[in-house]
């Protein structure tokens, strides 16, 4: 049922996970997590795995907590939120203090700054707007996406959709570069072809009912890639084309409520798939059931049972046929030949809108 709570959610329920968690995520300040004894992997050696007893997690509000319980040597291991370019000089300043050493780590989302808007929106007049290629199109290229880059991350990272990463077996060229370019002329025509042509005295753009086009971005501060930092950026861009973007500050928790609910315009967040883990995660390129990505609820839903949800165009539909054929292939090279087929079909499609690919993270040990 999709409103089964998940294993770290509930202590109580069956896992096959290699950890236990002995209370639910976000009960107290610490969870605790336990070798399962009944997990099923072993090593070269028969060994079981995993190889630790127990993993203890401080619960915490925001990355600052994070860097000074590390500058305290309270953190024994850990890369998320904190290995970003622009927490390296602190975290070198204080290695000495917080007995730590660095090391690196491929990073693998295929992007970690995606436009989300939702495809299936309630709203008559937005879902319109929104499902036209075009508008999706316009704004892309409206972004400046090497400005953010150098803002936020210190130049370390490449402009690119959503898309596998250089070097994946199933990247290519046109998935990652298409719309990138900063071009403003081509963000104006292709938004005027969206039938965004009229505006308004203050020179935004009127949406088919005549009235002011916007969209409410909703935006949390996770991960520490800057997202409230970057969407005032973007904001600002829509702007310069005439495009009314509106900013809303959330928290994780609230910002999924309301897309699991299907009640968002649009956010801005990450996605994995960007190298072996498009096969298995392709949740920004077939609409798939995600409590953390969600740009196309309603066809996600039709897609586990063609009955709830919405039914979705044609095209999404040879999608999830597509994917479901990735999932019966009988050999690696047929699974690959299979996968290049959906990504083909799901990039033409161009369902999100991806900014930023980072360079590889790395982690405090």
């Amino acid at each position: 049922p999709m409103d089964t709570p998940l294993f770290w959610q509930n202590p109580d329920r069956p896992t096959l996970h290699a950890w236990h968690l002995t209370n639910a995520y976000g009960s107290t300040d610490r969870v605790v997590a336990e070798r399962n004894p009944y997990y099923y992997k072993v090593d070269e050696k028969g060994q079981q795995l995993p190889y630790m007893d127990r993993i203890t997690y401080d619960q915490v509000e925001d990355v600052e907590t994070i860097l000074l319980k590390a500058f305290n040597g309270e953190i024994d291991y850990m890369l998320r939120h904190l290995g970003r370019p622009s927490n390296k000089a602190s975290l070198t300043d204080n290695m000495e203090r917080g007995k730590y050493r660095f090391f690196d780590v491929g990073d693998l989302p295929a992007n970690i700054m995606i436009l989300m808007l939702n495809l299936t929106h309630p709203d008559p007049i937005k879902r319109e707007v929104i499902n036209n290629k075009d508008f999706r199109i316009g704004l892309s290229h409206a972004v400046d996406r090497q400005e953010i880059i150098d803002l936020l991350y210190f130049g370390a990272a490449t402009a690119a959709q959503t898309a596998p990463r250089e070097g994946s077996e199933l990247y290519k060229e046109w998935y990652a570069k298409q719309y990138t370019e900063f071009d403003q002329e081509l963000a104006n025509k292709h938004l005027d072809m969206a039938g965004l042509d009229k505006r308004d005295e203050e020179g935004f753009r009127l949406g088919p009912d005549g009235k002011r086009f916007t969209l409410v971005f909703l935006v949390a501060d996770v991960f520490g890639l800057q997202y409230p930092d970057a969407m005032e950026l973007i904001a600002n861009y829509a702007a310069d084309v005439g495009l009314d973007i509106q900013v809303r500050a959330t928290d994780r928790s609230r910002l999924i409520a309301l897309h699991t609910a299907n009640e968002q315009d649009a956010y801005l967040w990450n996605c994995s798939g960007g190298q072996a883990d498009a096969y298995t995660t392709p949740i920004c390129y077939v609409p798939i059931v995600s409590n953390s990505v969600s740009w196309a609820r309603e066809w996600a839903q039709w897609g586990v049972d063609n009955t709830t949800g919405s039914e979705p165009p044609q095209a999404v539909k040879d999608i999830f046929t597509a994917y479901n054929e990735v999932k019966a292939a009988g050999n690696p090279e047929d699974m690959k030949a299979r996968m290049q087929k959906v990504l083909d079909m799901s990039m033409e499609q161009f369902f999100t809108i991806g900014l930023v690919q980072n360079d590889p993270v790395f982690g405090i040990a």
